[in-house]
C-alpha cells in the first residue's frame, strides 16, 4: 500500500510530454504531405524544350524587329546627308562659276584697258641684204599688219595680216579637233569638266585623277581630292 502510493516524479513528466504531443503537434503532422517523386518522361522533356525555343524565337524575332527598325532609320540618315551633300555641292559649283564669271569679266576689262594704253602701231620701210621690206604693224588688230620683201629681179612676197590670223586660227581648229579625238568617254569628261569648275584645276591636272576613279559620282571625286589635298 505504501508502495502504490508513493510519489514517482516520472509520472508527471509522461503526463506533461503526452498532453505536449496530443494538443501541439497532432494539427501540425495531420496537415504534412511528403511529396511523391515523379519522374518526367521524355516527352515531357521535349516539351518543355520546344516550349523554351518558341519563347527564344520570339525574342529574337522582337530584336530583329528593332534592328531593322534602326536600319531603316540609318539609311534615311544617309538619304538625308547625301541631298545635302549634293546641295552643297551645286552652290560650290555654282560660286566657282560666278567668280570664274567675274575674273572673266575684270579680266576683259584690264585687257581693254591694256589695250587702250598700250597701243602701239608702226609703219617702217629699210633695206636690208639687198631686200627692201615695208612692214605695218597694229597691236589692237591683226589684220592690219602686214610685210612686203621686195628682191632684185624677183615678184615682191607678201605677208598679210589677214593670212597669219587664218594660220592661228586654223592651228587652234586642230588643236580642238585633236581634243575631242582624246575624249574619255563614258560621261568622264563631263565629270572632269564639272570637277575643274568646282575646284578651279585645270583638265590636265585632273584628269589622270578622273579616270583612276571613274565609278565615283562627281561629289564622291570631289570629297576624294579633297582628301588627297588635290584641290
Amino acid at each position: 500500500m505504501f508502495l502504490s502510493t508513493r510519489y514517482n516524479p516520472f509520472d508527471q513528466f509522461d503526463r506533461t510530454f503526452n498532453s505536449f504531443w496530443d494538443d501541439d503537434f497532432s494539427d501540425f503532422f495531420s496537415t504534412i504531405r511528403v511529396p511523391q517523386t515523379r519522374r518526367i518522361s521524355k516527352e515531357e522533356q521535349l516539351k518543355r524544350k520546344l516550349n523554351q525555343l518558341h519563347e527564344e524565337e520570339n525574342e529574337i524575332n522582337h530584336y530583329i524587329k528593332q534592328y531593322e527598325s534602326q536600319i531603316e532609320q540609318l539609311k534615311k540618315n544617309k538619304e538625308h546627308v547625301e541631298k545635302q551633300k549634293n546641295v552643297i555641292t551645286e552652290q560650290i559649283t555654282k560660286i566657282v562659276e560666278e567668280k570664274k564669271k567675274q575674273l572673266e569679266t575684270n579680266q576683259n576689262e584690264n585687257n581693254q584697258n591694256q589695250k587702250s594704253e598700250s597701243h602701239v602701231f608702226k609703219k617702217v620701210h629699210y633695206i636690208s641684204d639687198g631686200m627692201e621690206i615695208e612692214e605695218q604693224y597694229d597691236s589692237t588688230n591683226p589684220k592690219n599688219c602686214y610685210k612686203i620683201i621686195r628682191k632684185q629681179g624677183e615678184a615682191p612676197q607678201i605677208i598679210s595680216g589677214e593670212q597669219q590670223h587664218n594660220q592661228i586660227e586654223q592651228n587652234n581648229t586642230e588643236e580642238q579637233q585633236q581634243v575631242q579625238r582624246q575624249k574619255l568617254g563614258n560621261g568622264l569628261d563631263e565629270k572632269l569638266e564639272q570637277l575643274c569648275k568646282m575646284t578651279g584645276k585645270t583638265f590636265s591636272e585632273l584628269e589622270n585623277f578622273v579616270v583612276e576613279n571613274k565609278d565615283l559620282t562627281i561629289g564622291q571625286l570631289f570629297d576624294k581630292a579633297s582628301e588627297q589635298k588635290l584641290i
